[in-house]
């Protein structure tokens, strides 16, 4: 075996460990502007990236990223060679990409070809053809027996019969409809523990209901979850005064993937210089009077250029790319080039709560006070904190004020679940201040059918027992049975009728009832879960929900809130009014909340 020198073994050593450097000194890619070749130094994006997949390796050990990205701004490259990185300096280490179509994974490995084929300390190939680099020594029993393989997702059967510890998953959002049984079987070829493995989803946002969307909106969970949140100055050198805070990535504790998320802007890429002051001037008359015209291309402009601090120039090429690639399609460009999470999926439906009034609403949002999950102390319900609890609290209660309580019933994770590899609805309880309107307080999560009522009784003794109102749903009857068990105050939609019937109906009053609510200022919305759902509430053939692959427990719960602001009677209409907190109501010892 050849000896090599301390020096030598130091460089290797920290190109080893500093993909950065490696990649700067030793990795070449073609410039996707110029057609030139030229080293792989990061761009904004990549160094996003690349933070946030060193914080997680740190924590864990392994790496499941998703990426949501926009147009041409390295993150595939940044992938390739990360896992080349992998393969051609490590022993014993299989690396596989899968695309959408044979020409977009070609290209994907030709560029890991070129960086073979450039780089200064490449390790020697037994097999380098259009399908496969497989580094080994033919004949010598020293190699790095490491291979770089490729395939289709219109192959369901890849990589069943190899093991991987390197995965690329390219435009997942296109990939054909057995893509969950694709991603299953690769994701099988793991070893366990998972220890330095790492799986790359990434996409471009392609509409609602396949794969890559609902994994991206688990991960976001409406933006609860922030994992990692920088300056954009700090990333993007060409931004200098956008020293404003941007999350780049999000983690929800349930599972292990990490959603990335690059906004177009962060790419240096995407400005256009004006060709004259003239144009400049033609071009701020433009944008200032698109403030006022919903349906014009700059309408939103200003408000984007407050919000990240843009420059002049980011705009401008972001009206000629709107006008000239997406035939003035807006939402063709938030889709290819998205400045938000949500701007990157298209509804297939129309969108019920139009997004000025979401905005609006979610301005009254608020962080809330406590976080937690329910406890029982003494008898007594409360909320114990957890910043992962299932509890949100924005209003503690307050003896002056009336609240009431809207529950949207659903059931646990079951069997079907499991094996369908399906999410299951989650249970809603809100509780709303009937005097003023306001959300109070949220529990949100996972809960077997039959014990939904102990939750409702424990939200509701947190303030006054105030009347629930429960959706008639299959669980929902089970929920009021239970209720009306406890003795505990119901809304009833007909005399002997407890609940709130859902059906076509009352739907359309429900959606309605929402929108002129939020209008005219009769609830407040404290949830941003709850006006992220908002967002993606559809009307498609007269039938109202959450678009594919999106959820609508929390929407439909407001929606009641709406309801019952009006139908339900108001203190001042009662004749029992009560004088003081309820106090020393307990519950059977055999709750799962039982102290």
């Amino acid at each position: 075996m050849v000896e090599m020198s301390k020096s030598a073994l130091d460089i290797l050593d920290l190109y080893l460990n500093d993909f950065p450097t490696y990649a700067r000194e030793c990795l070449v890619v073609r410039n996707h502007n110029t057609a030139k070749l030229e080293p792989l130094i990061f761009r904004p994006g990549q160094m996003v990236m690349h933070d946030v997949a060193e914080k997680r390796k740190a924590e864990v050990g392994y790496i499941r990223m998703i990426l949501l990205k926009n147009r041409r701004f390295g993150g595939s490259t940044y992938i390739g060679g990360r896992g080349y990185h992998k393969t051609s300096m490590n022993f014993n280490q299989n690396a596989f990409i899968i695309a959408h179509e044979e020409p977009s994974t070609t290209t994907l490995f030709k560029m890991v070809q070129l960086m073979q084929e450039k780089n200064p300390i490449a390790p020697p190939t037994k097999t380098s053809n259009a399908r496969e680099l497989i580094f080994d020594t033919p004949g010598s029993k020293y190699g790095l027996k490491s291979e770089y393989q490729l395939a289709t997702a219109k192959n369901v059967e890849a990589g069943r019969s190899q093991g991987i510890h390197f995965l690329h998953c390219s435009e997942e959002a296109l990939w054909p409809g057995h893509s969950d049984e694709l991603l299953s079987s690769l994701f099988q070829c793991f070893p366990r523990p998972p220890d330095r493995t790492e799986i790359w989803r990434e996409s471009t946002g392609r509409g609602y209901g396949n794969s890559f969307q609902i994994s991206v909106f688990d991960a976001w969970s409406e933006g609860r979850y922030p994992y990692f949140t920088a300056l954009i100055s700090d990333y993007a050198k060409h931004m200098p005064a956008a020293d404003v805070e941007f999350t780049f990535a999000y983690h929800n504790p349930e599972s292990d993937w990490v959603l990335i998320f690059i906004p177009w802007f962060l790419d240096p890429s995407c400005c256009k210089g004006f060709e004259s002051e003239e144009r400049k001037r033609e071009f701020i008359g433009r944008i200032d009077a698109a403030e006022k015209k919903p349906t014009d291309t700059n309408y939103k402009a200003r408000k984007i250029q407050s919000k990240y601090r843009l420059s002049l120039e980011q705009l401008y090429w972001r009206e000629h790319n709107i006008n000239t690639d997406c035939h003035g399609k807006v939402e063709l460009f938030n889709q290819e080039n998205p400045t938000t999470i949500l701007d990157a999926f298209r509804t297939k439906g129309v969108g019920h709560y139009p997004a000025d009034l979401c905005d609006i609403v979610e301005r009254g949002c608020l962080s809330p006070v406590t976080v937690g999950n329910i406890v029982r102390r003494f008898g007594t319900a409360a909320v114990e904190p957890n910043p992962n609890g299932h509890v949100q609290i924005w209003e503690r209660y307050n003896l002056r004020d009336q609240y009431f309580l809207t529950v949207d019933a659903a059931g646990g994770k079951r069997e079907i679940h499991i094996r369908e590899k399906r999410e299951p609805d989650r249970t809603v309880v809100d509780v709303w201040n009937h005097r003023t309107g306001r959300q109070a307080a949220q529990w949100y999560g996972h809960v077997d059918y039959d014990m939904i009522d102990t939750v409702v009784e424990a939200m509701g003794e947190m303030y006054g027992r105030g009347t629930a109102c429960v959706e008639l749903n299959n669980h929902g009857y089970t929920v009021v049975g239970n209720l009306k068990k406890k003795e505990y105050p119901l809304y009833y939609y007909k005399p002997g009728e407890a609940g709130w019937s859902t059906n076509k109906k009352t739907k359309p009053e429900m959606a309605d009832g929402l929108l002129d609510g939020c209008r005219a200022g009769l609830v407040t919305i404290r949830c941003r879960e709850t006006v992220a759902e908002m967002r993606t509430f559809v009307e498609i053939d007269g039938k109202y929900g959450g678009e594919s692959g999106c959820k609508d427990d929390r929407v439909t719960s407001a929606q009641m809130a709406c309801q019952m602001m009006e139908k339900l009677p108001r203190r001042s209409e009662l004749q029992d009014e009560p004088k003081v907190r309820p106090s020393g109501y307990r519950q059977s010892e055999s709750s799962w909340m039982a102290s």
